[in-house]
């Protein structure tokens, strides 16, 4: 309901005016009436229609006038609302000081008002501030209007609260971090249920994840007497430009009877991949590095993950990974990709089918 004491205004401003719009935006809002003899402060409607008049303007009309002279009626307190201070935004501000003229003013635009504690809302950052751009096309669409409906008034109310709450800026991070950790809660969830799969099903179900994914198997499980093992090697998803590159290189190749060089594709990056299924810490986690350091393919240039579902992993070993191009995914970690990149796209694929 609206403040008994606080009337509610929606007043437009000339915004093609850069410095009718660099004031609103600092609270002056300046309105387009007031140029020689010719300002609506203060004067009734046949003194302004003679003024009018005798500046060769037209078609002055009680209900143009009436429309002008609202600025009349605001008073200190009152809230007023200025659409379009930038794109899809309004400013919304309290009055500090009435309508008055800017003597130092050169030109229109010397009749203004003052705002205080300015907000510049978006137009659908919240339930209120839709409410209220929502009668800039209908009702409110004359360039002076006083508000009377009571949702504009309610949507005020709640915009000029302590508790107000949109839907971008912090309070985007906000909505993040509620979703956060509910997606926490999931993957302990889901890393729980993982460290009861066998070993074979954790290598089959990131198998799958990749597949989906658009990259390719091109071996499992490769092991040798050094102590390497390399639980699945992918090649990386196809690409329309990459194939190109690659077909120009093999018919120069042919061209030049290079033929049995190796090819630029066997230079591509592959992903290799072990996985280790481990609860809470891991205190052997290093012989999983081991394993894809040893094996004799092994090279920084690929994409090389170790994948273990313990829960964490010392600074150390983070740090060994890393000085051998070697990314550690944790359990967590692990089963937040793992519904990102496949399980929600099974359920989407459940639902269509």
């Amino acid at each position: 309901m609206q403040n008994n004491n606080r009337n509610v205004y929606i007043i437009r401003i000339k915004v093609e005016n850069s410095k009718v719009l660099s004031d609103a935006k600092k609270g002056i809002v300046r309105q387009g009436w007031s140029f020689g003899e010719l300002d609506i402060v203060n004067q009734d409607y046949q003194c302004f229609k003679k003024i009018y008049d005798k500046s060769g303007l037209k078609n002055l009309t009680r209900r143009r006038y009436n429309n002008f002279a609202i600025i009349n009626e605001i008073k200190i307190g009152d809230i007023c609302i200025v659409p379009k201070t930038s794109n899809r935004e309004f400013l919304l501000g309290k009055v500090k000081e009435t309508v008055r003229i800017d003597e130092g003013y050169n030109g229109d635009f010397k009749t203004y008002i003052t705002l205080e504690d300015l907000k510049f809302i978006s137009y659908t950052e919240s339930n209120a501030s839709e409410k209220i751009s929502g009668t800039f096309a209908s009702p409110y669409r004359s360039p002076n209007n006083r508000v009377f409906m009571n949702s504009v008034f309610e949507a005020v109310d709640e915009i000029i609260s302590d508790n107000y709450i949109n839907h971008k800026g912090d309070t985007i991070s906000k909505i993040m971090e509620d979703l956060d950790d509910d997606l926490l809660s999931l993957s302990q969830k889901i890393v729980s249920k993982i460290n009861k799969w066998s070993p074979h099903s954790l290598e089959k179900i990131i198998e799958e994840m990749f597949v989906s994914n658009g990259f390719t198997l091109e071996d499992k499980n490769r092991y040798d007497s050094n102590g390497s093992d390399v639980d699945l090697e992918f090649s990386l998803p196809e690409n329309v430009l990459l194939s190109s590159l690659i077909n120009l290189e093999l018919n120069i190749r042919k061209e030049n009877g290079l033929d049995n060089e190796q090819g630029f594709d066997e230079k591509l990056p592959r992903l290799f991949i072990q996985a280790k299924k481990k609860e809470k810490i891991d205190h052997d986690i290093e012989n999983g590095l081991n394993q894809l350091l040893s094996d004799k393919r092994f090279d920084q240039r690929n994409i090389n993950i170790l994948i273990n579902t313990s829960e964490s992993v010392s600074k150390e070993v983070y740090r060994k990974a890393l000085d051998n191009s070697i990314l550690i995914i944790n359990g967590e970690q692990f089963a937040r990709i793992l519904f990102q990149h496949y399980l929600t796209s099974k359920a989407v694929d459940k639902l269509k089918n």
